[in-house]
């Protein structure tokens, strides 16, 4: 289907192409992803290791299949490896901190009470009070209300240890899938390739592939993009951690940084508190360290973040920032992704369907 001609008829065309593609992005989503999601998986990797597997085939004259397998088996040991040593250090980092939050937490409520008393005299109009009972009521609720944070915070957690083993017959059947799908697709990836373009009617071949390359290269850039930007925030804070020797650097600059994502969030809705705290209990050193991580962190991704993104997917950084306000307002966590991405196809198909045959 053709645009029609300049005037209010292209831009009630191009808003049905984007509310159409954003609205079939979240039923996908929302329904088909997960039980997809290995096959997915596997077909990019396959696809990345396309060439590769040609020129071993090339160069050795084995068979495809053969290629493949050594291939696959390969990328597929070295990931695992790498993240069985990422994830052992943060289960590790993890269980030292659940641990040490459960067994010290009568100590920390106590260091903040007397922390709470010196900055309690260090205050004119607080320190001349002369309601005692008051502010022992005060306290006493504050004391309360950080011993019933641990509590909860101590019971969550053999329900989380319970949830993770019974989600493991399930990660492993992902992880199978994926490793098999993924043997399969790269020794035949090309048959399937051919199967689905002789499912598009031969006329509309070459609209439907021009729209594919613009689509498929601008949502691989965005991936990137933001893979770039978290990338950055953890390790400027695993390495600011490291420099204060923060105990479980690993696993908080991972933690961080995936907060670091939600809009309006972000890393200060962590570090500033935690220096607050920090600074209550005369840890002024560390307190300092983390508000200067903060500053830099902030810095950078201002400057940072509207280039990488708006640049590397084509879309202005004014409406990447409003798709994802708007989708986390309408639907919530995943909205940051949909919603970006419907802008990111609504602008391919636009740049598609412009040009001419």
């Amino acid at each position: 289907m053709d645009l029609p001609p300049k005037g209010y008829k292209r831009n009630l065309v191009l808003i049905a192409y984007a509310v159409v593609i954003t609205v079939g992005a979240y039923i996908f989503i929302k329904f088909l992803l997960a039980p997809l999601l290995p096959f997915i998986i596997a077909y990019t990797v396959a696809l990345f290791l396309r060439p590769t597997v040609d020129r071993i085939c090339l160069r050795t004259h084995i068979p495809k299949k053969v290629a493949a397998f050594g291939t696959v088996a390969f990328v597929f040991t070295v990931i695992f490896a790498l993240s069985w040593i990422f994830f052992g250090r943060m289960a590790s980092e993890l269980s030292d901190m659940t641990r040490g939050l459960t067994d010290g937490g009568a100590d920390f409520i106590e260091n903040m009470i007397r922390s709470g008393d010196g900055v309690m005299k260090k205050i004119p109009i607080l320190s001349k009070i002369e309601n005692q009972k008051a502010l022992e009521i005060v306290k006493q609720a504050t004391a309360n209300m950080l011993e019933g944070a641990l509590s909860s915070f101590s019971a969550k957690i053999p329900d989380a240890i319970m949830c993770f083993v019974s989600s493991l017959p399930g990660i492993l059947l992902f992880l199978i899938t994926l490793v098999v799908s993924t043997f399969y697709l790269a020794a035949d990836i090309a048959s399937l390739n051919r199967f689905a373009v002789r499912l598009v009617p031969r006329e509309k071949r070459h609209r439907i592939f021009k729209i594919k390359k613009k689509l498929m290269r601008a949502v691989r850039k965005y991936v990137k993009a933001y893979a770039i930007i978290l990338l950055i925030t953890g390790v400027q804070l695993f390495i600011g951690f490291m420099i204060l020797k923060i105990p479980y650097a690993l696993t908080l600059s991972v933690l961080i940084a995936l907060i670091d994502i939600l809009p309006v969030l972000g890393v200060g809705t962590v570090l500033v508190p935690w220096s607050i705290v920090l600074y209550m209990m005369g840890n002024s050193y560390t307190a300092t360290g983390l508000l200067i991580i903060f500053g830099i962190i902030w810095l950078v991704r201002q400057v940072s973040e509207p280039k990488i993104v708006g640049e590397s997917v084509g879309v202005s950084p004014l409406i990447t920032l409003l798709s994802m306000y708007i989708g986390f307002k309408l639907i919530g966590f995943s909205g940051l992704f949909i919603f970006p991405i419907g802008a990111i196809i609504a602008k391919s198909v636009y740049d598609a369907v412009r040009d001419k045959e």
